[in-house]
């Protein structure tokens, strides 16, 4: 649940930000898992 929001809030910073690159990946793999 907290992922899922946390990655909508930060979606547009994460696609645009290269060093958070690795997280954004794990945050799409946990939201994955939770859908």
């Amino acid at each position: 649940m907290i992922l899922c929001n946390l990655y909508q809030y930060f979606h547009p910073a994460l696609s645009n930000t290269e060093d958070i690159a690795e997280e954004n990946d794990f945050i799409r793999g946990s939201h994955a898992i939770k859908s």
